[in-house]
C-alpha cells in the first residue's frame, strides 16, 4: 500500500485485526500488533493503558483500532464492561496516538448500528450511509459513542476514517454465501478495506459501509422479500444453479441490503471475494 510504511493494530489477534496485519505485511508494511490476548508476534496490552500504547505507537503512521467487545459478548459481559472497553478504550487509544504523534487513525465499527432487517410483510431495507442509526444493544450504542470520539478528535493533528464493517463471522458455507449477497464481507476484503480507508482519512470522517459487492439494485426491495428466487435467477443465476446442485435451500427472503458503493468510490477500494468466491471455495 503506497504511502504507508509502519502501522499499529489493536485487536491484532482477532479476525479483523489479523486480516489487517496480514494485508499490511503483504504490502511490505511494518506492523506492531497489539492485543489483550497473548500470542506469537503480538504485544500484550490493554487498550486502556494509554502510556503503554503511546510507546507502542511510536513510529506508526496510522493506528487501526479494532480491539473491543463485540456482538457475541452481549449478555456475557456487563454494560459497564462494554463501556469501559469500547468507549474508554477508544478514548485511550486516541490519546496514545496523539502522544505518539500518529496523524492517521482508522476505527473498526459495525453495520449493526443501522438496526435489523425489514419485517416479514415489508420490502427489504436498502441501507446506505444516509440511513439513521438504530442501536438495539449495548454493543451498538458503545460503537456509536466510539465513532463520536474519533470524529471529535480529528483536526489539525489527526485525520481518521471509520469503517462500518459488515458480517464477517466464520459460518457454514451456505450461510456465508447468502450473507455475502447482501450484508457480509470476506475477511481478506475487510483487511484491504481498512488499508484503503487509511489512505483516505479526513478531518470530518463519515462512517462508511464495507461489505461485499451486492448484485442487487435500489428498487429491488419488494422482490427481495416477495419473489427472491426469480430475482436471483435474473441477477445471479450461478448462485441459484450452485445451490440447486448442492442441495442447499435458497432463502425465502432477504430482509436488508448494505450498499458499500460509497466506500468503494471514496476509498478506491474494490471487494474481490463475494458470494461467488465463497461458493467456489466451499465446493473445491
Amino acid at each position: 500500500m503506497k504511502g504507508l510504511r509502519s502501522i499499529a493494530v489493536t485487536g491484532a489477534a482477532g479476525r479483523i485485526g489479523r486480516a489487517i496485519c496480514n494485508e499490511a505485511r503483504r504490502n511490505d508494511i511494518h506492523v506492531v500488533g497489539i492485543d489483550a490476548i497473548p500470542c506469537d508476534g503480538i504485544v500484550k496490552a490493554d487498550v486502556r493503558d494509554t502510556n503503554q500504547l503511546s510507546r507502542l505507537f511510536e513510529g506508526a503512521e496510522c493506528v487501526f483500532h479494532c480491539a473491543g467487545l463485540h456482538a457475541p459478548h452481549v449478555g456475557l459481559q456487563s454494560e459497564d464492561t462494554f463501556k469501559s472497553i469500547n468507549i474508554d478504550g477508544t478514548a485511550s487509544v486516541l490519546r496514545a496516538a496523539e502522544t505518539a504523534g500518529t496523524d492517521r487513525f482508522v476505527l473498526t465499527s459495525t453495520t449493526a448500528v443501522y438496526g435489523g432487517g425489514a419485517a416479514n410483510d415489508e420490502p427489504a431495507r436498502w441501507i446506505d450511509e444516509t440511513c439513521p442509526s438504530l442501536p438495539r444493544t449495548i454493543y451498538h450504542s458503545t460503537k456509536l459513542e466510539a465513532e463520536a470520539l474519533v470524529i471529535a478528535a480529528t483536526g489539525q493533528h489527526l485525520t481518521a476514517s471509520i469503517v462500518r464493517l459488515g458480517r464477517c463471522f466464520p459460518e457454514p458455507a451456505r450461510l456465508m454465501a447468502i450473507y455475502r449477497l447482501s450484508r457480509g464481507i470476506n475477511e481478506r476484503d475487510s483487511g484491504r478495506a481498512h488499508l484503503h480507508a487509511a489512505m483516505a482519512t479526513g478531518v470530518d470522517p463519515m462512517p462508511m459501509i464495507a461489505t461485499a459487492r451486492t448484485p442487487f439494485q435500489r428498487g429491488d426491495e419488494p422482490r427481495l422479500t416477495h419473489s427472491l428466487r426469480a430475482l436471483l435467477e435474473e441477477r445471479c443465476p450461478y448462485f441459484v444453479e450452485t445451490f440447486d446442485r448442492l442441495g442447499w435451500v435458497l432463502p425465502d427472503r432477504i430482509d436488508r441490503v448494505y450498499d458499500s458503493s460509497r466506500a468503494q468510490n471514496q476509498w478506491n477500494w474494490a471487494p474481490l471475494h463475494g458470494f461467488a468466491s465463497s461458493m467456489k471455495e466451499s465446493t473445491t
